[in-house]
């Protein structure tokens, strides 16, 4: 299956699991279209492919993609857009809303999102499959816990109905192995964690110890597996 995987920095950790994952699953073939944060919002929509908006974000994708400039629908089974918008639970302080009005806030957030907008632009020249994972959760810290309102589940649940009513899209959830207290991810996938490698002079250096949002090469193997097992599954 050949996959194309579209996002932002936090792709990093993927791409370098992937470089030694590859040779074990021979079914997969996955290209990386990816650049630093903000950047990914230049892609649109041109004679039926995804192409780039700014030279930047045309320098990093075909460096990212071993020198593909466009992203062509025909050329792929499936796509995943990976990062680009973060998924919250309330924490213990937060307002007494209703959990309607929560579950709204999540479908708004994720419909606003750099990651939903390019999921909506390969929708319009694609039926192909679509998946849409969110940023990795921000490592855990000793004495903060969320506010109980909902589970990590049905959040994944809220959007997911929302998703597929509304671009037949799919989101995935975190590997469960990787994520504690329905919102954060265990601390020990942030350490190693390595810039995304788009061929400039910090590219593929170590992030800084107290970055809690990068994560590492471990923690993108466990990631790929999973996402593995849900193609695989067909769902």
């Amino acid at each position: 299956m050949k996959l194309a995987i579209i996002g932002d920095s936090h792709t990093a950790s993927w791409k370098l699991a992937w470089t030694e994952m590859a040779c074990a699953h021979a079914d997969f073939d996955l290209t990386f279209f990816a650049g630093p944060g903000q950047r990914t919002t230049d892609f649109k929509v041109d004679d039926g492919k995804l192409v780039a908006g700014t030279e930047k974000l045309r320098q990093s994708i075909a460096y990212t993609s071993g020198g593909l400039e466009k992203i062509d629908p025909a050329q792929f089974d499936a796509f995943v857009v990976c990062g680009l918008f973060v998924l919250r639970a309330w924490t213990d302080d937060a307002p007494e809303y209703s959990l309607a009005v929560y579950q709204q806030t999540l479908m708004d957030t994720v419909a606003s999102s750099m990651n939903y907008g390019i999921a909506r632009k390969l929708r319009q020249i694609t039926d192909k499959p679509i998946y849409i994972c969110h940023r990795p959760f921000a490592a855990a810290k000793e004495g903060k816990n969320i506010f109980k309102r909902d589970t990590y589940a049905q959040r994944i649940e809220v959007l997911n109905s929302f998703t597929q009513s509304d671009i037949g899209a799919t989101v995935v959830a975190q590997a469960a192995k990787t994520v504690v207290d329905e919102n954060y991810t265990l601390a020990e996938f942030t350490v190693g964690s390595r810039r995304l490698d788009v061929g400039s002079s910090i590219s593929g250096t170590l992030h800084d110890s107290d970055d809690t949002t990068h994560m590492n090469a471990d923690f993108g193997a466990i990631a790929l597996e999973n996402l593995f097992g849900i193609l695989q599954a067909g769902k």
